[in-house]
Order: C-alpha cells, then structure tokens, then sequence
C-alpha cells in the first residue's frame, strides 16, 4: 500500500502476464457524476502510465482524502510515483518473506 493525498494505491502480484486496475470509490465522495469522472481519470492515467508499470500486478486505487483534481496530469504523476513504492514495498515483502523462510527450516 502507499498513498498521497490524491490517491491511495494496494499491490498485489498476479500470475498474468499483464497489470490489472481496480477502482473502488464510496458515495462520500460525491454525486455519481464526481465518481464517474474520477474513474475515468484513473482509468485513463493507468493506461498511460501503463508502460512504466511492471508486468503481472494487481493494481487497487482508491481516492485520498486530502485532494480532489480534475487534471490528468496530477492523476498520471501519483499514480507512477506510487506504483513504484507499491513494486519498492512487494519487493521487500518478497525478500523479508524467503528471510524467514529460510530461518524456519
């Protein structure tokens, strides 16, 4: 998990060969107007931060508290600079996981 306050993004690897997102927003955050407009902006700054990302993540976003925008660009640049914390944390999950694994056997 890592967030900012526009958004706030869970990570989780697959066994695919491709990312996938997921968008999860309550009624708190608006008319189903705002909701809608927010998913579309999401959805949109995944597909072209899509390059970037590594292959084979499950991608859960959810809005910050602290923010609400309407640019593109601010959802493109949060969503990169939290995908690679997401990928930094699963990495030391990984690493910590085989650890204790191996202090087990």
């Amino acid at each position: 998990m890592a967030g900012d306050g526009l958004l706030l993004v869970f990570g989780r690897r697959n066994g695919l060969a491709k990312s996938r997102l997921g968008l999860s927003i309550s009624r708190k955050y608006g008319s189903a107007v705002k909701r809608n407009r927010w998913k579309r902006l999401v959805r949109e700054a995944f597909r072209r931060s899509r390059t970037e990302l590594p292959e084979n993540l499950d991608i859960v976003v959810v809005p910050g508290k602290q923010q609400r925008s309407d640019i593109m660009r601010d959802y493109e640049k949060s969503l990169k600079k939290l995908f690679r914390l997401v990928v930094k944390k699963l990495k030391k999950d990984i690493i910590s996981k085989n650890s204790t694994e191996r202090v087990g056997e």
